[in-house]
C-alpha cells in the first residue's frame, strides 16, 4: 500500500474515532473475561446404581456486558475486546463465565470417565447435549487461562493467547448439538447478543441430557459385556438473568408514531449519559417531575430514573432502535420498536364457474376485488392459465399474464384459461394471492347426450391412493333393455359388474367380462376419481349402439388413510425389567427391507375446512405406522387388566406412564397425533378420543369433522416428548417438498420408549428402549441446488437432474424461469423454454436458470413441476452488507479492503463490489448503495467494524 494510502486510512480512523482523551479510551482494550466467582455444578456417577447426576445450580447466573470485576462483581460499561483476540467473539453481548462442569473426583483414582469406562468399555465416552435453549442464548468451549485452545492439543502462552478461537458448542454456529466431556474442569462461555436482549433482567435456560455414549455420541444401553442396562442420563437446567440496563422492546407498533419506553433506575456514582437513535428524560425526584426530552449528552446521578422515546419507523415490519449510553451500568441501554408487520394475507375470493362453454375457446372469467392486504401480495396462476391486473377500477388492464408478481389492495384482477378440447370437461385455472387461492371452472358443453345416463356425482374425493387402496365411485344400476356387447372407456381405472337376478348377486368388477349381456340385466360402473381437485371425468358403458354416460366430478381429496395398516407393538418384560419395540423390519408388511413409503400430496389436495389440512402445503406423507399393545381393547381407548398400561402402573405406581421421546430425526419430518379414523378427535395430550366411522355407508363420501390434527415430536413447537396411553394410536408422517431433494430419499427417527411419571421424568429402575423407524421418499422427487453470492440482474443455471420414478411420460411445467430437457444423457438439450417440450420420460435430464433479483442480498425462486412433484431453484445475490463473504458484520480488513478498491476499482470482484458499496443508507438504516466504492463507503464500514452503527 502506498504512503498516500496509509496517510488516508489514519485520517479515516481519526474521523472516525475521534481525538484525544476520547479516541484513547475506545482503543484501550478490555481485559478477557474471568470465570470468578466459579460456578461449578458436580458431575457424578453411581457405578452401582448406573446413574449420572449432575449438582443442582441455585442461583441465576449473572450475564455483564464488561470485564467482571474483582470477586466476580459484576463492572458496568460495554467490554471492547481486541477484535484480533478469541474473546472478541463476546464483543456486542452480555456474556458469563462462571459456569462449567466438574468432576469432584477428577484427580482421584474416583475419575468419571475411568468409573463409566470400567463399566461400559474403553471407548465409552460422557456426552453431552443441549436439549432445548432460549433463542439467542450461544455457548463457547473455555478451556485455559482464557477459555482457548479448545481441543487441547495446543500449549499456548497464558499471556499471549491470540490466534486460537473460541470454539463454539451445544449448537452454535453450526456446532453439533452434543459435546463429548473430557471429565475435566471445563468452563463455558456463555453469551446473548444484544439484538437478543429485550427486556430488563431477562432470563435466558438451556436444558441439558447427560448421558453415556460410544465415540459417535449415540448413548449407551449396553455395558461392555453387552449386558442391557437402563438409561444412565441426567438432564440438569441452567439459568442466567441479562443486565438490567434494557428498555422493553415493543412490536406491533403504529408506524411513524413516537413511542416510549420503560423506566431504568441508575444506581452509582453521577456519570455521563448519552443516546443515538432517539431521545431521553431524566427524573431526579422519583418520577414525579421530568426534564425535558433531549438527544444531547447530559449527567445522571445515583437513584436518577430515565426512560427514552423514539419515533417508529414508517415501514411495516421494520425495527427502530434507541441506545442509550451510561458508562457505569451494565447493559446495551437499547430500545427497539418494530411496526406491525405487513399483512399480504387478503380476504377469500371466487370466480364464478362456467358451464357449457365451447370447446377449446379462451374463456375470461369475471372480475374479483383483492381486499383486506395493506402491503402489495404476491399472485401466481396455475400453469396453462392467465391472470390481468387492473390497478384503477378496471378502467385500463394490464397484460395477460402467467409469470408470478405482486398485486396491491383494491386492485382488480381476472384470468382466463382455454377450455378443454373435449366435449363434457372441466378445466380449473386455480390463481394464487398471498397464500389465498380461488379457483376458476369451465366446463365445456356436453357431447351428444346418451341413451342412457348414470346419476352424476359430485364431490367425490379426488383419489390420492395414500398408504392404501385406490378410492372408487360406483354409480347406481341401470337395466339393459337389449342383448348387446358390452364395453367401458374413459375415467381411470373404469370398469363394471352385471347382475343377472335383480342386483342380488354380481359379477366381479371387470373393464372386460362378460363381454355380453341380455335383455333384463342390471349394470353398474365404478371408477377412480380424477387425481385433481374440481375436475369432471366421464366414462361411457358402450352398450351395443347404446352409450351411459357416468359424470364424476371431485371435491377436495379424501384424508389419508392408514391401510395397509402397520402397527408395531410395546411390550414390558416384568420379569427381565424391559421394554421393547417391535422392529419395523420384521413387520409383515416391510418384507425383503421394504420401508414404508411417503406418498407426495400436491398443496392444496384437502379441504382448507377440515383438520388434515395441516398437511395442503405440499408434503410427502404416511399413516402406515403407529403404536400398539397387543393386549389392548382396540376401538374404545380403554385397554384390558394385564394390558401393558396396567402392567406398568402395578410395577412403578398408579401415576406411572408410558412415554415416548423424540431422540433425533431427519431434517424436515414432521409428526401429528392421529387418533380415530381421520387422525381426528384426540387431545394431544396422549389420551384416546372417541375413533370416527370412516365414511357414510351409502355415498362412500367422508364424514366431516372438526377436531384438529395436533403436532407432537417437536412439531409446531410442541414437545418432543409425548404420553402414550397404551392404545392403538397412529400418526401422520409428514415431509415439506422443500426438504426431498433426491428420489427415494431416506428419512428416520430415533424414539426412546421408557416410563416416567406423569411429567414424563424417567422413573428411576424402570426400563427404556429406543427405536429407529424408517421412511423412503418418493420416487419421483427431486431437488436443485441454491446458488448463493450471484451477481444481480444474471441469468444463473442450475444443476442437472436425472428424471426417475415414473413409468409413462409426466407433464413438465415452471413458474418464474425457464426449463430445457435432455434425452441423451446431456448430449444435446432442447433450447431453454417455458412449455416445450410438455411432457419428460424417465432417464430424462432437465435443468433450469432464471434470472437472478436486481437487489442485493434478496433470494429468486423458480419451482419446476414434473407430474405433481415441485422442485425448487433458489438464487440468492450478493448481500450489500460490507462484509468479505464469511460473516453478517464488516471487520477492519474489509474497511481497509474497501478503501483499496476505492483507490483501484479492479481490485475488487464483482461481488465485492456490490458488497462494499453501502452507502448511503436507506431511512430504515440499510445498505442501499450508489453504484460505486467510495469514501462513505469506507467511512460506514469502518463504523460499522468497530460497533459503531448497524443496519
Amino acid at each position: 500500500m502506498n504512503i498516500r494510502t496509509i496517510l488516508l486510512a489514519v485520517t479515516l480512523f481519526m474521523f472516525i474515532l475521534g481525538t484525544g482523551g476520547q479516541a484513547q479510551a475506545d482503543m484501550a482494550y478490555s481485559t478477557p473475561p474471568s470465570w470468578m466467582q466459579m460456578t461449578m455444578p458436580a458431575v457424578t456417577f453411581d457405578s452401582a446404581g448406573n446413574k449420572l447426576t449432575v449438582e443442582d445450580k441455585a442461583i441465576n447466573a449473572s450475564l455483564g456486558t464488561n470485564t467482571l470485576a474483582g470477586n466476580g462483581n459484576l463492572s458496568g460499561g460495554i467490554a471492547n475486546f481486541d477484535a484480533t483476540q478469541p474473546y472478541a467473539v463476546l464483543n456486542g453481548t452480555a456474556f458469563s463465565r462462571r459456569m462449567g462442569w466438574y468432576d469432584p473426583n477428577e484427580m482421584t483414582s474416583s475419575a468419571i470417565l475411568t468409573k463409566v469406562q470400567s463399566l461400559y468399555g474403553p471407548n465409552a465416552n460422557i456426552w453431552i447435549q443441549s436439549m432445548t435453549k432460549s433463542p439467542g442464548l450461544n455457548t463457547y468451549l473455555a478451556v485455559g487461562n482464557y477459555g482457548v485452545n479448545a481441543d487441547g492439543s495446543l500449549i499456548v502462552d497464558a499471556q499471549n493467547p491470540s490466534g486460537i478461537i473460541y470454539a463454539p458448542i451445544f449448537g452454535t454456529g453450526a456446532s453439533s448439538t452434543k459435546w463429548k466431556w473430557d471429565g475435566m474442569m471445563d468452563h463455558n462461555t456463555y453469551s446473548v447478543a444484544f439484538s437478543a436482549i429485550t427486556k430488563p433482567n431477562q432470563i435466558f435456560s438451556a436444558y441439558y441430557k447427560v448421558y453415556v455414549g460410544d465415540s459417535a455420541g449415540n448413548e449407551l444401553l449396553a455395558d461392555k459385556d453387552g449386558n442391557k442396562v437402563a438409561s444412565a442420563a441426567a438432564t440438569t437446567t441452567w439459568l442466567w438473568q441479562g443486565p438490567s440496563f434494557a428498555f422493553t422492546s415493543l412490536t406491533g407498533a403504529a408506524a411513524s408514531t413516537l413511542t416510549e419506553s420503560d423506566i431504568f433506575t441508575y444506581a452509582g456514582a453521577s456519570t455521563t449519559i448519552e443516546i443515538t437513535g432517539g431521545e431521553y428524560s431524566v427524573s431526579t425526584d422519583g418520577g414525579t417531575i421530568w426534564n425535558a426530552w433531549t438527544a444531547a449528552a447530559g449527567i445522571i446521578a445515583d437513584t436518577n430514573k430515565v426512560k427514552v422515546h423514539l419515533t417508529s419507523s414508517a415501514t411495516p415490519g421494520a425495527t427502530a432502535k434507541a441506545t442509550l449510553a451510561i458508562p457505569t451500568a451494565n447493559g446495551p441501554g437499547s430500545f427497539s420498536v418494530t411496526t406491525l408487520g405487513p399483512d399480504t394475507t387478503p380476504d377469500a375470493f371466487t370466480f364464478a364457474s362456467q358451464s357449457s362453454a365451447a370447446v377449446s375457446t379462451i374463456t375470461e372469467s369475471a372480475v374479483v376485488t383483492v381486499s383486506g392486504i395493506n402491503a402489495p401480495a404476491s399472485i401466481s396462476i396455475s400453469t396453462g392459465s392467465e391472470y390481468a391486473i387492473s390497478t384503477d377500477n378496471g378502467t385500463n388492464w394490464g397484460n395477460w399474464d402467467t409469470m408470478p408478481g405482486t398485486i396491491a389492495n383494491a386492485d382488480r384482477v381476472k384470468v382466463r384459461l382455454t377450455s378443454s378440447p373435449d366435449q363434457g370437461v372441466t378445466k380449473t385455472a386455480t390463481l394464487t394471492i398471498g397464500g389465498v387461492t380461488g379457483i376458476f371452472v369451465v366446463t365445456t358443453s356436453n357431447p351428444v347426450a346418451p341413451s342412457v345416463s348414470f346419476t352424476a356425482v359430485t364431490g367425490a374425493p379426488a383419489n390420492t391412493s395414500v398408504s392404501g387402496m385406490p378410492f372408487y365411485v360406483m354409480s347406481n344400476p341401470i337395466t339393459v333393455s337389449a342383448d348387446s356387447t358390452i364395453s367401458i372407456t374413459g375415467g381411470i381405472t373404469p370398469q363394471y359388474a352385471v347382475s343377472s337376478d335383480s342386483g342380488v348377486t354380481w359379477s366381479a368388477w371387470s373393464a372386460t367380462s362378460p363381454a355380453l349381456v341380455v335383455t333384463g340385466n342390471q349394470v353398474k360402473v365404478r371408477v377412480v376419481p380424477a387425481t385433481t381437485t374440481f375436475t369432471t371425468s366421464l366414462t361411457k358403458l358402450n352398450l351395443g349402439s347404446t352409450v351411459a354416460g357416468f359424470s364424476v366430478t371431485t371435491g377436495y381429496a379424501n384424508p389419508p388413510s392408514w391401510m395397509p395398516m402397520a402397527m408395531l407393538n410395546v411390550t414390558l418384560d416384568n420379569t427381565a425389567n424391559t421394554l421393547s419395540v417391535q422392529d419395523e423390519n420384521t413387520h409383515l408388511s416391510f418384507a425383503n427391507g421394504v420401508l414404508p413409503a411417503l406418498t407426495y400430496i400436491p398443496s392444496g389436495t384437502y379441504d382448507p375446512s377440515k383438520p388434515w389440512n395441516v398437511l395442503n402445503s405440499g408434503v410427502a406423507i404416511s399413516r402406515q405406522l403407529g403404536w400398539d399393545d397387543a393386549t389392548a381393547l382396540h376401538g374404545n381407548g380403554i385397554t384390558i387388566v394385564g394390558g401393558l398400561i396396567n402392567q406398568v402402573k402395578a410395577a412403578y405406581g398408579a401415576t406411572a406412564e408410558i412415554w415416548i421421546e423424540l431422540i433425533s430425526q431427519s431434517p424436515g419430518l414432521e409428526t401429528y397425533f392421529a387418533d380415530g379414523m381421520y387422525g381426528v378427535g384426540g387431545t394431544g395430550s396422549g389420551a384416546s378420543g372417541t375413533p370416527q366411522v370412516y365414511s357414510n355407508s351409502v355415498t362412500g363420501l367422508p364424514i366431516i369433522y372438526e377436531d384438529n390434527y395436533y403436532g407432537i415430536f417437536g412439531t409446531s413447537g410442541s414437545s418432543t416428548k409425548w404420553k402414550w396411553n397404551g392404545t392403538m394410536i397412529h400418526n401422520v408422517y409428514a415431509v415439506p417438498t422443500a426438504s426431498i431433494t433426491q428420489p427415494n430419499q431416506l428419512f428416520t427417527a430415533t424414539y426412546k420408549v421408557y416410563v416416567g411419571d406423569s411429567q414424563g421424568a424417567v422413573i428411576a429402575g424402570s426400563p427404556s428402549t429406543t427405536e429407529v423407524w424408517s421412511w423412503k421418499g418418493p420416487a419421483t422427487a427431486f431437488g436443485f441446488t441454491s446458488q448463493t453470492d450471484v451477481a444481480i440482474n444474471t441469468a444463473v443455471e442450475s444443476n442437472v437432474i436425472t428424471v426417475a420414478g415414473i413409468t409413462a411420460p409426466a407433464a413438465i411445467f415452471i413458474t418464474g424461469g425457464e426449463y430445457a430437457v435432455s434425452t441423451d444423457n446431456g448430449s444435446t438439450w432442447s433450447a431453454f423454454s417455458t412449455a416445450t417440450p410438455a411432457t419428460v420420460a424417465a432417464g430424462n435430464q432437465v435443468k433450469v436458470r432464471q434470472t437472478s433479483s436486481a437487489m442485493a442480498g434478496a433470494t429468486a425462486k423458480t419451482t419446476l413441476t414434473i407430474g405433481t412433484f415441485p422442485g425448487t431453484f433458489s438464487v440468492t445475490t450478493v448481500n450489500r452488507n460490507g462484509n468479505s463473504g464469511t460473516g453478517s458484520a464488516p471487520t477492519i480488513n474489509d474497511a481497509l479492503k474497501a478503501l483499496q478498491g476505492y483507490h483501484d476499482p479492479s481490485s475488487l470482484t464483482p461481488a465485492e463490489q456490490i458488497r462494499y458499496d453501502v452507502a448511503p443508507l436507506t431511512a430504515g438504516g440499510t445498505p442501499q448503495g450508489n453504484g460505486a466504492v467510495d469514501v462513505a463507503d469506507v467511512i460506514l464500514i469502518l463504523r460499522r467494524s468497530i460497533g459503531i452503527g448497524s443496519w
